[in-house]
């Protein structure tokens, strides 16, 4: 039990990371009811885990002289907190606008009901106990203790019901993998959390007949550990999964981004007047998901718009039968390269040339665009410039 008990504080910081992963990838959550409910989760997992911390629950009943005052507030949360919050959640998901605020304030209203129940039986009952969790089922045979046993726990057991009768439909519909992931771990977590509710329910008889409750004690501990270990991961899972996929699309728009460097440059170079950025973003954009993304779709256009501009000085001869994109990407290098040197030697430009077949303008979205160019722009990087640039120029008239 000793170790079971230390492992309170892990469960305290596993729940404020939730709320802090939260809190940074919510934009405007106070808007969002189902946000805010998730932040109630989290928010009433850290605050419960943390008061029954040995030393803070130790700390806070010899301040007030109230005993298992700490076992009183995690229970609270659990039932008048956490419960409603995930049914909130869920209200706020499966309903219409209009029909999930009505069906809100009536949880509120059943949550704020359990709470001063809860409370009135938690002093009436005044049970004198050691500090823990387990005082409920010490003193199981107390009438008092057996009607908040059953208030506290039907009103904490009420929401993960839902929960669960809600989650399974959704979890063999759902196309989406991730989500349909997180539901599942989230079925776990409240059926671990159930099996918890039926484990201190069945203690009641249990201690009648004469037999000691204390001995599945541990047991359901660990089992508790997991249900809140369940939910919490699986409400999370599809928003991390999300956030994985953007920090992988982030980092191949900037890989992809330098890849575009060296040509990008000597373009604009050649052609200052196409660049709107002018080399000037902040440092902050190339952090941000959408930013980056813009900076690579503009780094684009600008090639591309350069590319046209260059038309007259490409070299005619610059398009070979050859279907192997990596010979194209190095042709295509090649005749940029040939077209910048005839244009900074002030070679005579053919108005008359038009596109030429390696600049691909078949490309029909921009992801294509962007992989052709890359391939471009990283050829172009390899085949460094020659030190006579004469050898570049295409043969005068």
């Amino acid at each position: 039990m000793d170790l079971l008990e230390a492992t309170r504080p892990a469960m305290a910081a596993f729940c404020l990371v939730a709320l802090v992963y939260k809190l940074l990838t919510s934009s405007k959550a106070h808007r969002d009811p189902a946000t805010m409910a998730l932040l109630a989760v989290f928010a009433s997992g850290a605050i419960a885990w943390t008061v029954t911390t040995p030393g803070v629950s130790e700390a806070l009943e010899h301040r007030t002289g109230l005993p298992n005052l700490s076992t009183l507030i995690m229970e609270l949360l659990a039932a008048v907190v956490l419960s409603p919050a995930l049914l909130v959640a869920v209200i706020t998901w499966s309903n219409s606008p209009a029909e999930a605020k009505r069906k809100r304030r009536v949880v509120i209203a059943r949550g704020c009901a359990i709470g001063a129940v809860m409370i009135t039986l938690w002093t009436a009952a005044a049970v004198k106990t050691p500090d823990g969790t387990e005082y409920l089922v010490q003193n199981a045979n107390h009438p008092m203790v057996i009607a908040y046993l059953l208030v506290f726990e039907l009103g904490f057991g009420h929401g993960l019901t839902v929960l669960l009768r809600l989650c399974w439909p959704y979890a063999r519909l759902s196309r989406d993998t991730w989500l349909r992931r997180g539901l599942f771990v989230t079925m776990i977590g409240a059926g671990a959390d159930l099996l918890v509710i039926a484990g201190r329910l069945i203690s009641v008889p249990a201690l009648m007949l004469g037999y000691d409750p204390m001995a599945w004690e541990v047991a359901l501990g660990i089992v508790s550990r997991l249900g809140t270990v369940g939910i919490v991961l699986g409400l999370l899972l599809p928003s991390i999964a999300a956030q994985c996929g953007n920090v992988a699309a982030w980092w191949r728009d900037v890989r992809s981004y330098q890849a575009l460097g060296s040509l990008w440059r000597d373009l604009n170079r050649a052609f200052p007047e196409v660049s709107l950025l002018n080399g000037k973003v902040p440092r902050r954009s190339y952090v941000r998901v959408e930013e980056m993304r813009y900076l690579l779709g503009r780094r684009v256009i600008e090639i591309r718009d350069s590319w046209r501009a260059l038309r007259p000085y490409v070299p005619d001869n610059n398009a070979r039968a050859d279907t192997d994109l990596k010979h194209l990407a190095v042709e295509a290098a090649w005749s940029l390269r040939a077209a910048l040197a005839a244009k900074s030697a002030g070679r005579a430009a053919n108005e008359e040339s038009g596109a030429s077949s390696l600049e691909r303008l078949e490309a029909t979205n921009l992801d294509d665009d962007i992989e052709w160019l890359v391939r471009v722009g990283r050829a172009y990087t390899a085949t460094q410039p020659p030190e006579d640039r004469k050898v570049l120029l295409p043969a005068a008239n």
